[in-house]
């Protein structure tokens, strides 16, 4: 593998092609965030714009000049903003549709945190070379799925996404205590338990794995290197820029966040394989939503997000292995087995095998029986036995057993009073 191709295999895709060439690429991909970018994608990166300025106007001057070069170059721009700081992001998109009179801008929020957050957006500035503007949209809700990130913690005092539990903010006065806040694939906060730690992580993404960490100023958490990566195994573990955003997001100054993810070759194929779009009925783009992100038209019928049946098995989640069960909890079942359950004995050694029926002979096509076969009774619910009293026949029987159909005891006009 040569240089040049090597960052795209890392993260999951193939060498530019020709639509990588400029002015043939469908759309454009901007991160309206501090969030410097990681590295990990190559040369694919998201235009960053940290909206910082005194006002509104300075805050969206420069997002809005580089949507109208884009929009007047005849690329749409995909614009990712983090939905836990959308004010500035949001006015921005406003002003910059408003300038072009166009629905070309699509605003795309993500509950994810910083470090994730900036990878999953080079990621999409690398699918936006091959892929149409409403699928690299769609295609920013289905990343999450094929990652784990989140970050080791002392503190939980400042967290608010996911919101600790009562328990887990005194656990946090104890010395030695260390959580993990999962923030992709599912929300979570987990107690770090020495030994326990496996048994609560969501599926992992497919090997080879690559994790890539940062901490603010080198003070991370040691329970990222003692016990979060043995558990991992990771193929190979990088340091990331630190993140302007990182320490208000997790609400601590010492932390370790961290991103997993698969660095196959096919990996970003894979996942956009389960992606499910139809055409909006409005303005023609794809959408994986109910809701368009670029024209806002709703009523989309979007069918359920499925895997794909096809693709190496090694890009598959990965569940982590679940604990053994101690002796003492496991259920012993007491009382009689039903007769389903019953086993079918064995038969004694040197017992005479049971006589094979042997079917009856083909008949001529054409040719009637002599005689009429018997009917045989059909499948129905069998009538409580009792002593002292005959069996009920099936609901299906013709007759009864002794040749003919008796009257009810009870519902019979000409019954005995006796």
């Amino acid at each position: 593998m040569t240089s040049s191709s090597a960052p795209a295999a890392r993260a999951g895709g193939r060498p530019p092609a020709a639509a990588d060439r400029p002015g043939a690429r469908p759309c454009s991909v901007a991160l309206l965030a501090d969030a410097p970018p990681t590295g990990e994608v190559g040369d694919a990166r998201a235009r960053r714009f940290p909206l910082t300025g005194r006002t509104e106007a300075e805050r969206s001057a420069a997002f809005v000049e580089f949507a109208a070069a884009e929009l007047e170059a005849g690329r749409k721009v995909v614009a990712v903003h983090p939905d836990w700081r959308s004010g500035a992001a949001i006015r921005a998109v406003r002003f910059a549709r408003a300038r072009g009179l166009t629905d070309g801008i699509a605003p795309v929020g993500l509950a994810l945190p910083p470090l994730a957050l900036s990878f999953l957006a080079d990621q999409l500035a690398y699918l936006a070379r091959f892929l149409p503007p409403g699928a690299v949209a769609a295609m920013a809700g289905e990343l999450p799925h094929h990652m784990f990130a989140g970050a080791c913690l002392r503190r939980v005092g400042g967290l608010s996404a996911p919101p600790p539990s009562l328990a887990q903010h005194a656990g946090a006065l104890l010395p030695g205590s260390a959580f993990i806040a999962v923030g992709a694939p599912v929300r979570r906060l987990l107690t770090l338990r020495p030994g326990e730690l496996a048994e609560d992580l969501p599926a992992l993404p497919g090997a080879p794995l690559r994790v890539v960490s940062s901490s603010p100023g080198g003070r991370g958490s040691p329970a990222f290197a003692d016990d979060l990566l043995p558990v991992l195994r990771p193929h190979s573990a990088e340091e990331a820029p630190e993140q302007p955003l990182a320490a208000g997001y997790w609400g601590t100054g010492r932390f370790t966040e961290f991103v997993a993810f698969s660095a196959h070759p096919e990996a970003l194929a894979y996942a956009a394989r389960t992606v499910r779009t139809v055409p909006c009925r409005w303005c023609g783009e794809h959408t994986a939503e109910p809701r368009c992100p670029f024209c806002g038209r709703t009523g989309h019928r979007v069918p359920p997000r499925r895997p794909p049946l096809g693709g190496p098995p090694s890009l598959r989640l990965t569940p982590v292995p679940a604990p053994r069960t101690s002796p003492e909890n496991l259920s012993v079942p007491t009382g009689p087995l039903a007769a389903k359950d019953r086993p079918v004995p064995l038969p004694a050694a040197g017992a005479a095998p049971p006589p094979v029926q042997e079917l009856p002979a083909p008949r001529p096509a054409g040719e009637l029986p002599a005689e009429p076969l018997p009917s045989a009774p059909l499948p129905g619910p069998t009538a409580p036995t009792a002593p002292g009293r005959w069996l009920d026949p099936p609901p299906g029987l013709p007759v009864a057993p002794n040749g003919r159909r008796g009257a009810h005891p009870i519902t019979a006009p000409d019954a005995p009073a006796d």
